[in-house]
Order: structure tokens, then sequence, then C-alpha cells
């Protein structure tokens, strides 16, 4: 089958695949670093990149499916892009949360603030 992917189209799905490789970096930067030394801040940083890494590689997958005339497949994959989008739910308060903790020495004096930021999200 022949695809034929008009001008206007190919700067999308070009600057999502740069965004696509950046963050592909970033997952193999983050799990070395976890692995190497095993602070939870390489884990939450890394919880917050690989949703974004998975939703920019669907959207770039969507923009060629819609170019092959394939639109079934790209809703279905909208679909799981926003459960993609449910996991920053725990995410982004845990990732606040270590933040936090590193950013005060490591004194873990943070309780009422974890309740407040996970209540808020």
């Amino acid at each position: 089958m022949i695809i034929t992917i008009h001008s206007d189209e190919i700067v999308p799905v070009a600057a999502l695949s740069g965004c696509f490789g950046i963050l592909l970096v970033g997952v193999f930067v983050f799990t070395y670093l976890f692995i190497r030394s095993r602070r939870e801040l390489h884990l939450a940083t890394l919880m917050i990149v690989v949703p974004g890494l998975f939703s920019v590689g669907i959207e770039a997958v969507q923009l060629i499916l819609g170019a092959m005339n394939e639109t079934m497949a790209a809703l279905q994959l909208h679909r799981v892009q926003a459960l993609i989008y449910s996991l920053y739910l725990f995410a982004i308060p845990f990732f606040l949360v270590i933040f936090l903790i590193s950013a005060r020495g490591g004194r873990k004096q943070t309780g009422s603030f974890r309740t407040w930021v996970s209540v808020s999200f």
C-alpha cells in the first residue's frame, strides 16, 4: 500500500518524532540513574516521563493513521491516550512530595502537605 503524506502533515509528525526521541533518551537516563542510585527522585521523574513518552508516541501514530485514512484505529488509540493521561493522577502528587522532601534536605515532615496535595488532585 502506498502512503501519501501531504506537506502539511510532515511537520507535526516530524516534531512529535523529535519529542519522542528526546523523551526516550530521558527514559533511558532516568532508568539508569534509578538503578544506580535507588533515589526516589529519579523514580518520580521516571513516572512523569514514561506517560509523556507513550502519549507523544501514540499522538504521532494517530497522525500517521489519519494520513492513511484509518480513522477507527486512530480513534481507538485516542481512547488509549486518554487512559495514559490518567497515570498523571498518581505521578504528579508522588513527584511533588518526593521533590519537596529532597528540597528540604531529606526531612519527611510533609504529612499534612502530602494529604493536601493528594486530595487536591
